[in-house]
């Protein structure tokens, strides 16, 4: 048997860039047309309050890098929030939640979602209809969105996303006839994101997550 080592990228970048892209992994997309995030989103939602005491509360660190689910939330966090509140004021399902930092995956809020709060780290973006959520969620999760995302921030004296620069981001808009191939494609992985998986949080609330490295040489690579 032969052994090879190859160092891939996680599995949500892997697939999202695969089905993003027109020809060539690149951003923006060249074969497609582009248009300004603020063009593509029908309102910015406003944080509607503080966090309660021991409200669980997820952060933009709750998310999976791999798969873009809520595995954690905090019950230690201060400061505004967002919540489903059942008004247009509040968190509605379907709305966006993209990350201040770059290295967090967004997120579309889904019904899964009621009763938790989402930091204010969060920038809430309301979009049009289900097919601009589902792109723009897979756009700027995929390892092309998180780069773009981190070139626009890169220049800010915080080196944060802020919403102006988010809004004014360009995006790829592909034609209708690719954009509906791809969102077949896309939404059995948004069905698994709206999921909540606590089941590999071993310290509920923490940052931290317990590995056995025993005997590994080499841990940031996959063996095939």
């Amino acid at each position: 048997m032969t052994w090879s080592i190859v160092s891939l990228p996680s599995y949500a970048d892997w697939a999202l860039d695969r089905l993003l892209s027109a020809d060539e992994l690149t951003w923006p997309n060249t074969a497609w047309p582009q248009a300004e995030l603020g063009d593509l989103v029908a309102a910015v939602v406003p944080a509607s309050g503080l966090a309660d005491n021991e409200q669980p509360i997820v952060t933009p660190g709750g998310l999976s890098r791999d798969t873009g689910q809520v595995v954690r939330t905090s019950s230690q966090y201060v400061g505004r929030i967002y919540e489903m509140r059942g008004d247009a004021d509040g968190l509605q399902v379907g709305d966006l939640l993209v990350s201040r930092h770059s290295s967090s995956p967004a997120l579309v809020v889904g019904e899964a979602h009621n009763g938790l709060g989402f930091a204010g780290s969060f920038h809430a973006l309301r979009c049009p209809d289900t097919q601009a959520a589902v792109w723009l969620w897979a756009i700027l999760s995929s390892g092309m969105g998180q780069r773009a995302r981190a070139e626009v921030s890169a220049n800010a004296t915080t080196p944060v996303l802020t919403r102006g620069r988010l809004l004014e981001l360009r995006v790829p808009w592909p034609p209708e006839e690719d954009l509906r191939d791809r969102l077949d494609m896309l939404h059995p992985l948004l069905a698994r994101a709206q999921l909540i998986d606590m089941s590999h949080d071993e310290v509920q609330g923490s940052w931290w997550r317990i590995a056995d490295l025993q005997g590994a040489e080499r841990w940031d690579v996959f063996v095939i």
